[in-house]
């Protein structure tokens, strides 16, 4: 579990108004630079709307979290979108943010550098744990919101993907 689920479980337990305007505050502007979030905090005691396009968000579970809680109503919308788009990337192999520089490469090794040739990927069994993690928790804040079919990849992660894969070799 890491601290977003840590955060997800208090915000259930906790009957606290300020612990959940800051932690919907700390999932809406994860990035966003201090002068941002001191306009937010400005707002007399109730959160701001700072960040309100996404812009801020770290990855799709903050994005779910923060979907889950504002509804499509409550302006919503572009944080449902971070986190369906999340969820693709890693159905494609992706993690982390567009130019993170995480992808979903697979690189060829063979000859002396191992005794049969194989296809291998940059995860490990800690990234295969929290990326099995993020999907669960994802899926429950925004799975209703999935295409009912897998979108085509696009131009630029088709020209991001050639980039990195010839960067490796």
């Amino acid at each position: 579990m890491g601290g977003a689920e840590v955060g997800f479980e208090l915000s259930q337990m906790l009957d606290d108004e300020r612990w959940q305007r800051l932690w919907l505050q700390y999932c809406r502007l994860y990035s966003a630079p201090k002068d941002v979030v001191l306009k937010d905090r400005a707002a007399e005691g109730k959160s701001g709307s700072e960040g309100m396009d996404a812009r801020y968000v770290r990855d799709g579970r903050l994005a779910g979290f923060v979907y889950s809680r504002l509804g499509e109503s409550g302006g919503g919308a572009p944080f449902k979108q971070a986190a369906v788009d999340a969820l693709v990337r890693m159905g494609r192999g992706g993690r982390g943010a567009p130019g993170s520089g995480v992808t979903g490469i697979v690189k060829k090794v063979e000859g002396p550098a191992a005794l049969n040739p194989v296809e291998e990927g940059l995860g490990n069994t800690n990234t295969a744990a929290q990326t099995g993690l993020e999907t669960i928790a994802m899926l429950g804040m925004v799975g209703d919101a999935l295409p009912a079919e897998f979108p085509p990849v696009s131009e630029a992660e088709t020209q991001g993907r050639r980039k990195k894969g010839e960067e490796k070799r």
